[in-house]
């Protein structure tokens, strides 16, 4: 199958384009098929286990090498996507032959199917955009395919990361495994920001300012062509994930919103700079409104914190970045009108 759909990618027509499209759905549909009866009529096997994601990969990473080398809206330096797609399932296959090897059994999430998911569902939109481009059915932006490409890479790395994070076990001897609590000391760096949440006054505003300088690196590796996309992503992308982090805080401080958990304050100045252009009066700005917001919580955002869990101390502070979000939109609009420059 995978000669197949390179060869009709490649050939940039209508004809080929649609039979491209046709071949990876009937390659994607027949694999959950075999998946879906072999865990049915429980003929599972550990030669199958290894083997049936080992072909998953093969299908969707050859057919994103090729949507990244024929499409011409990449560049030669968009290669390093290959890198981070390819490397997390070559990654992921040396640990799974670790895990055989050691007799133990890979620790798994339900994040890792939704990545392969994510990835086939994008790939086959890529490819309808193909077949509209070249039979001239309908005008899409020409870029689209380059942001739903970054969308899969970044799920794909922080994807990677999870399965990382929860086998590290895999990569020491096991007396030292036992010693080492790199998993709990990686839960708490993270929901108390980097540790800025230790900071003995104003937690809340340090964590901000944590999230002010992760925004300034964002721009500074992205540029201003990317900078929109890639923090919609981080936010998009991150919400789940930051309530099960918020969740941590929770439980290692036995207290409801403990103050040193500020990823949330993190995640909400994301949400403040969504769609708006960067220079450092607009951050200064971003930071000096959302810290106003968050303390006042606005409605729903006050009621709404007494979810249970990581929910109740995430979402208060989104809440609060959606409303500096549209404040600061709103006075950029009205300074623009009255002639003052501010970019």
């Amino acid at each position: 199958m995978v000669p197949v759909l390179i060869y009709f990618l490649s050939k940039k027509t209508f004809e080929g384009c649609l039979i491209a499209l046709v071949v990876f759905l009937i390659a994607s549909l027949t694999d959950m098929l075999d998946g879906w009866s072999a865990r049915k009529l429980k003929q599972e096997s550990e030669f199958g286990a290894f083997i049936d994601p080992l072909a998953d990969k093969c299908l969707v990473i050859s057919a994103i090498i090729a949507i990244i080398v024929l499409d011409p809206q990449f560049e030669i330096f968009d290669i390093w996507m290959i890198f981070i797609i390819v490397g997390r399932d070559v990654l992921l296959t040396y640990m799974r032959m670790l895990a055989i090897k050691k007799g133990e059994q890979l620790r798994t999430s339900r994040l890792g199917k939704v990545k392969t998911a994510f990835q086939m569902i994008s790939i086959v939109i890529i490819i309808m955009i193909y077949v509209a481009k070249t039979g001239n059915l309908f005008v899409l932006h020409e870029t689209l395919q380059y942001w739903i490409m970054l969308s899969v890479t970044i799920f794909t790395a922080i994807s990677g990361l999870r399965y990382v994070v929860a086998n590290w076990q895999l990569f020491v001897p096991p007396d030292m495994a036992k010693k080492m609590r790199l998993k709990e000391w990686g839960k708490e760096f993270l929901f108390t920001g980097f540790f800025s949440g230790y900071f003995p006054v104003a937690p809340g505003t340090a964590g901000t300012v944590m999230g002010v300088l992760l925004y300034v690196i964002e721009y500074s590796v992205f540029g201003r062509n990317l900078h929109w996309g890639v923090n919609l992503a981080v936010v998009a992308l991150l919400f789940y994930p930051s309530v099960r982090i918020c969740g941590w805080g929770e439980v290692f401080f036995n207290e409801k919103d403990p103050g040193p958990v500020v990823w949330d304050e993190i995640i909400g100045y994301f949400v403040t700079m969504l769609f708006l252009p960067f220079n450092w009066k607009i951050a200064i700005a971003g930071f000096f409104v959302f810290r106003i917001m968050d303390i006042w919580k606005p409605f729903p955002a006050y009621q709404l914190q007494n979810f249970k869990g990581g929910l109740g101390i995430l979402i208060d502070d989104v809440i609060a970045g959606i409303y500096s979000c549209v404040f600061l939109h709103a006075a950029l609009y009205l300074i623009k009108r009255a002639g003052v420059t501010v970019l």
